[in-house]
């Protein structure tokens, strides 16, 4: 079983909507978002989470607030499930994933004036390198590529463990991850999971 969500951040931009999600959500999450110092990136926050809950209310899964936990790598877990779970945010979305088995989600914002170009080394293999290079649409290439990895690495739950550039996509999928890749107004989004492909992608509203 896999399903995902994902949402615009845009309702919560009215401070009533706000405040409605961010007295829902368990306390340490209140406080991971309070800790924010730009209110875009409190209310990106919120919104992700508050999607996740969302989907596990839908999915007819039991929790309570402090049954959320993060491991000693940063993954987010439910301590009374043996259900998946991730969420990511970024630019005008958020997005959130459960499944019976590991799962990664990543979004990214295609942005005109970062400059990708810089962290290319940092992010790609030889192989990709090489590839990118030849390319036209070169940014479309790179944002692809990140978000795949950092579904990846989010899947894994190792964090900052791993190192973009040691990361083979190719290869991957010979072991059997699955990568779900899809762009909506200039928003990269990326799923990574095991078992089965993931099939059921949903827009909500909050």
């Amino acid at each position: 079983m896999h399903q995902i969500y994902y949402a615009k951040i845009k309702p919560l931009l009215k401070e009533e909507r706000y405040n409605f999600y961010f007295q829902r959500i368990p306390k340490s999450r209140q406080e991971r978002a309070s800790n924010h110092l730009h209110k875009i990136d409190k209310i990106r926050s919120v919104a992700a989470f508050s999607l996740l809950m969302k989907l596990l209310d839908d999915n007819h899964i039991p929790y309570q607030n402090n049954s959320f936990k993060i491991d000693k790598n940063g993954k987010l877990y439910l301590a009374s499930s043996d259900i998946y779970l991730n969420i990511a945010h970024g630019g005008n979305y958020v997005i959130a994933g459960i499944s019976d088995s590991p799962i990664g989600v990543d979004v990214e914002n295609i942005n005109r004036e970062k400059k990708y170009k810089e962290i290319v080394n940092l992010v790609f293999n030889q192989n990709e390198r090489e590839k990118f290079r030849h390319l036209v649409r070169k940014k479309i290439f790179f944002y692809q590529v990140w978000t795949t990895k950092e579904s990846y690495v989010k899947c894994i739950g190792k964090g900052l463990q791993v190192g973009m550039t040691t990361i083979d996509i190719p290869s991957l999928k010979e072991k059997g991850y699955h990568f779900k890749l899809f762009f909506l107004k200039k928003h990269q989004f990326a799923i990574c999971n095991e078992g089965k492909p993931v099939e059921n992608i949903k827009e909500v509203v909050l």
